[in-house]
């Protein structure tokens, strides 16, 4: 008789970041994140190596799945006047926080620590939504001014992903909010007329 070999156990990238959402890293156990997994604590560790190291791919895989929403929404857009552009993007961040809200509680709430192995890898992976923002206004303002506000956006946008997260919201939640910072922030965008020799590149984040 043939024996066929057990299938490996699978982890789901979904139930370890809602393991690790609400207390971050140093907060959450490895039986927790076994618990969640629905794997026994020795097949977590041979498919995620360190708890460190599933906590960095949580949030690396958030956050790709983050920019991804901004970039559909900088094609989306591309023909719209900045008012337009700049609430189109903060409701992409809102929606993301509706419809994922593990995902927006780790990213813009427990996800940053001091002490780990893989901090600096952490912090660089949250650095890049703002930066993927700030070169998209670049197409709007210029270069400087698009760096500058470009984090305030994101800070914004990313409290409002973050209460509509914990609030359960229904699609379309936050448009008005967006909307008021479309206004906002727009209305302090500098013409690049005014900056002839930047260099308004867009940068493009592959995937």
């Amino acid at each position: 008789m043939r024996f066929m070999p057990r299938p490996r156990a699978r982890l789901d990238p979904a139930a370890i970041t809602g393991a690790f959402a609400p207390d971050g890293l140093h907060g959450t156990t490895s039986e927790c994140l076994a618990r969640q997994a629905g794997v026994a604590k020795p097949t977590l560790y041979v498919h995620g190596r360190s708890k460190e190291a599933m906590f960095l791919a949580c949030v690396d895989a958030e956050t790709e799945r983050l920019l991804s929403r901004l970039s559909e929404s900088d094609l989306r857009t591309r023909t719209l006047p900045p008012r337009a552009r700049v609430a189109a993007l903060a409701q992409a961040i809102i929606d993301h926080g509706r419809a994922h809200p593990d995902a927006a509680r780790l990213l813009h709430q427990t996800a940053r620590h001091a002490s780990s192995s893989v901090a600096a890898e952490v912090d660089a992976a949250l650095a890049r939504p703002s930066a993927r923002l700030a070169s998209i206004l670049r197409r709007d303002t210029t270069a400087a001014c698009a760096d500058r506000i470009a984090p305030a956006l994101f800070g914004a946008a990313a409290t409002l992903a973050t209460a509509a997260a914990s609030a359960g919201a229904r699609a379309g939640a936050g448009e008005y909010e967006a909307t008021l910072l479309g206004d906002a922030f727009a209305s302090v965008l500098e013409p690049i007329s005014e900056d002839p020799t930047a260099d308004h590149t867009q940068e493009i984040d592959l995937y």
